[in-house]
């Protein structure tokens, strides 16, 4: 029969056993490696293993205790529910803190506006400048955007997105890849449609194609929106009686898809033979020159109910619209030449 005070002393022992146990516990779920430290942004890659992510964590210095770690993360079930993409953590926060985010899923986000009117460069130069993508993944985004094939897997015909990729801001997450951001930039676009579009009747002769091309001549050629259904009139008139659109930013675009325009448009320029240059060619150029927004592209749906056929820049973001050759030199003359006179 075991005496009263052994009875004791194993109840001690593992009473004690118990609450040091239950200490442990709490310092691996509940203290922080350096309730001073700074933030950190954590990757969690797609098929990472919870040891791999226990080791990013600790050379991060966001924890310091890997076995412990480990251990919270069994403890909790969480080892198994980590979500990939990219976080915000610090050595302040606890493990179980720790865990909590990796589970949630709610991953840093990287906020990326493209201003209307970008053009696939100008979209990953702003990628690379904002760091979401590096200089290789700002090349892939050219090659993928003007990928026939690609393009075709998004819904996208004509050899190019250009135009589809709607200019907006978006929340992307850490990580992500070339071939996301662009289906997203689609889908965006796709959506837009959908949603402001699709219901609207195609002008006589013109497909979505032509309507999203025209768009972005309109989108390139003015910013201010009271114009852009003027703007469009003015192409859809030149378009009806046969007249080269004679757009400028068709030219420069003419020249980006063969070499580096240095921002000088030339004479020599307006004469240069590209599928593009509307100075040269009839009708629309073989597709969009920008990505435009959504009021361009209602612009071109919707021309203003006028006969102009000319403009030319009033210098302060406006245009003086004219009917005819005459008026249109008098335009030119007064706001292209005497203007700076005065």
């Amino acid at each position: 029969m075991i005496k009263r005070k052994t009875i004791e002393k194993i109840f001690l022992l593992t009473t004690t056993i118990a609450i040091l146990l239950v200490m442990h516990l709490h310092k691996l779920m509940y203290l922080p490696a350096d309730p001073a430290g700074a933030p950190v942004i954590v990757m969690i890659e797609r098929g990472d293993a919870f040891s791999t992510i226990t080791q990013r964590l600790f050379k991060k210095g966001v924890i310091n205790d890997k076995k412990g770690f480990k251990l919270a993360g069994l403890i909790k079930g969480a080892h198994s529910k980590l979500k990939v993409g990219a976080y915000d953590l610090s050595s302040s926060m606890t493990p179980v803190e720790i865990l909590n985010v990796l589970v949630s899923g709610k991953t840093k986000k990287h906020r990326v506006t493209f201003p209307e009117g970008y053009t696939i460069w100008d979209m990953a130069a702003l990628l690379l400048n904002k760091k979401l993508l590096d200089e290789q993944g700002s090349k892939k985004f050219i090659n993928l955007a003007m990928d026939p094939i690609f393009s075709k897997g998004l819904g996208v015909e004509g050899g190019t997105l250009e135009g589809f990729l709607f200019p907006d801001t978006y929340d992307f997450n850490y990580g992500v890849s070339v071939e996301e951001i662009l289906r997203i930039l689609v889908s965006r676009f796709n959506e837009i449609y959908d949603k402001e579009l699709r219901y609207l009747e195609l002008p006589r002769g013109f497909t979505i194609g032509d309507i999203v091309t025209l768009a972005s001549i309109v989108q390139k050629e003015t910013g201010v929106v009271e114009e852009m259904a003027l703007i469009s009139s003015v192409f859809h008139n030149r378009l009806l009686k046969g007249y080269r659109l004679q757009s400028d930013p068709t030219i420069i675009y003419g020249i980006m898809r063969i070499r580096e325009f240095n921002g000088n448009l030339t004479r020599k320029d307006l004469k240069e033979k590209t599928a593009y240059n509307t100075y040269v060619i009839y009708g629309l150029p073989p597709g969009p020159v920008a990505n435009p927004g959504k009021d361009a592209l209602i612009a071109a749906y919707r021309p203003a109910n006028e006969n102009y056929l000319y403009f030319v820049s009033k210098n302060d973001g406006t245009h003086k619209f004219s009917k005819n050759l005459a008026e249109h030199n008098k335009a030119v003359r007064f706001y292209q030449k005497e203007y700076f006179r005065k």
